[in-house]
């Protein structure tokens, strides 16, 4: 509980930026807002609301997906940034909520013909490696299966001791992925803690990957919310190096690894990771 209550007091602190990345590139901080600009801010504000209420399915967003085509209809005459940050953050949408590649580069391509002296435009190559590297993941992960061997790895934590797959052999261990700035992560860290709290003298054991920017932050955070276990850090978010290795496209995300280090499962979470730990760690 107690615990739990320091989470409780310093989420309050975390950075809440799960939709971050898909806000307008061609705008400066303090920059005054255009008619296109201020729209657009009120269309991703809405997706936000729906997200933070795990509505994020294409039937969902439907109202929204359907406003930016009504954006870009509306204000068709002009060869803005603003504009072209409507279809920047679109084809965003598509790949990192709806995961929609096609759809996502369909977009890209577009930026990149109508809008080629913006500077959402002039990014346009930038999004389509990362739709590129997002299937690339996809592919890596769906190789990963159940009863499988994880790929192993031979890293510094940022204590900067040394972390690998093969120092946990003989434990139960949860390769967790995730991120302060991510709110899905930050509502199920509670859970996570209190199963790693029940199980841990029986040979639970957690390896956090962390997809943060900020070390100091990353830091701060553990220790003031009791986080014991181990985390990777590389300031790389998306392109941290075992995200790419494991094919993490979203988080929060994860791998249970049982005794012998094998995948007893994929993105468990809450009651369905206690009972599956609990299970592995019943077997003798």
């Amino acid at each position: 509980m107690r615990a739990h209550s320091r989470f409780v007091k310093n989420t309050l602190l975390a950075g809440l930026v799960s939709f971050s990345l898909l806000f307008p590139v061609g705008r400066a901080i303090g920059e005054e807002k255009s008619a296109v600009a201020a729209e657009l801010q009120l269309l991703v504000s809405r997706i936000q609301a729906k997200l933070d209420q795990g509505k994020n399915s294409k039937a969902d967003l439907a109202p929204e997906i359907r406003g930016f085509e009504a954006l870009l209809e509306k204000h068709k005459d002009q060869r803005t940034d603003d504009l072209a940050d409507v279809l920047w953050t679109e084809a965003r949408l598509y790949l990192q909520v709806l995961d929609d590649s096609d759809k996502s580069r369909e977009l890209a391509l577009r930026l990149k013909q109508d809008f080629p002296n913006s500077k959402p435009g002039r990014g346009a190559n930038s999004l389509l490696a990362s739709i590129t590297a997002h299937e690339v993941a996809k592919r890596i992960h769906g190789g990963f299966i159940t009863g499988g061997q994880l790929p192993g790895f031979d890293e510094k934590d940022v204590a900067r001791k040394p972390l690998s797959l093969a120092s946990y052999q003989g434990r139960v261990v949860l390769l967790d992925f995730w991120a302060i700035w991510s709110k899905p992560c930050m509502a199920q860290l509670p859970n996570v803690l209190d199963i790693y709290n029940k199980y841990h003298a029986r040979g639970f054991e957690i390896i956090g990957i962390s997809l943060d920017p900020d070390e100091m932050r990353l830091t701060a955070f553990t220790a003031q919310n009791g986080i014991p276990w181990q985390q990777f850090f590389d300031g790389k978010v998306w392109k941290t190096k075992l995200a790419v290795q494991y094919g993490i496209t979203t988080i929060p995300a994860n791998y249970l690894l049982d005794r012998d280090g094998k995948i007893a499962g994929k993105n468990l979470h809450g009651p369905a990771l206690e009972r599956e730990v609990a299970r592995l760690l019943a077997q003798k």
